[in-house]
């Protein structure tokens, strides 16, 4: 239970309606949070959610994302970049199929200098 705690505290550092937002997906996407997440000092790791692309599109959908263009579009390796509002703040999401320093796939939300991760 501690583990969710340090999660969602962190996650609160984004604005509490960005971090109930982040709850609801990853709690509809995992049933059992105590179970299934764990605290790495900057974000979460994320066990049993299926493939990261799903929640991506779970998150995409709560926050009501806007994928950034690009020109060309990237590849299937490379990052999705997208944007939202909320409360007047804007915020970045953005998907790594493989992230450079842990190798995993990772949702990122950023806001200012602030970033929180799930690697999956």
């Amino acid at each position: 239970m501690a583990c969710v705690y340090h999660v969602i505290n962190k996650a609160e550092k984004l604005g509490t309606d960005v971090a109930y937002k982040i709850y609801q997906v990853l709690r509809n996407r995992l049933g059992g949070l105590y179970t299934k997440m764990k605290w790495t000092g900057n974000g979460a790791k994320i066990t049993g959610a299926g493939d990261p692309l799903d929640i991506w599109d779970d998150f995409m959908e709560a926050f009501k994302a806007t994928v950034q263009p690009t020109d060309p579009p990237p590849a299937p390796q490379d990052q999705i970049k997208a944007t939202f509002n909320i409360g007047g703040n804007e915020f970045e999401i953005r998907f790594y199929p493989s992230s450079t320093s842990s190798g995993e796939p990772t949702i990122a939300i950023k806001k200012g200098n602030f970033e929180f991760k799930m690697r999956f």
